[in-house]
């Protein structure tokens, strides 16, 4: 973040319409990096998920699946997500790589606990059948 901070500024500095337009957009873009995969990901699968079902209210249930765990997994995983790449970033820019790993591992156990118990929960209040499980 430090380094994207820096690339802003020298955007800003010049105090032109498409340069100052431009530190704009790449600030956006990397604020919703993630909503943006995950809204790219969520057209790609429905784009090429409707010819891989033979009945239009399956795809219709898996669609909507689909689309409420991208939901729910940014929701649950962005108060994590946000102050720890800020935190790496800041750390990659004093060149120190040790935290890396335990940061990854942390983060993963972190994003298991939340996401388990309402995946299982999930599971339960929902009544889905064994292949819509898998």
């Amino acid at each position: 973040m430090a380094g994207i901070g820096f690339a802003l500024r020298k955007l800003l500095v010049r105090h032109e319409i498409s340069s100052i337009l431009a530190g704009f957009v790449l600030s956006a873009v990397v604020a919703a990096g993630p909503w943006i995969l995950t809204s790219i990901g969520l057209l790609i699968v429905g784009f090429f998920g409707v010819s891989a079902f033979p009945d239009l209210g399956l795809y219709l249930r898996f669609r909507s699946l689909v689309t409420f765990l991208f939901a729910l997994s940014l929701i649950l995983i962005s108060p994590i997500q946000i102050p720890l790449t800020r935190f790496l970033a800041d750390q990659f820019y004093s060149r120190n790589y040790r935290v890396v790993r335990s940061l990854f591992v942390t983060s993963t156990l972190l994003g298991a606990g939340l996401c388990l118990p309402v995946g299982i929960a999930g599971l339960y209040f929902l009544r889905l059948t064994l292949p819509e499980t898998l």
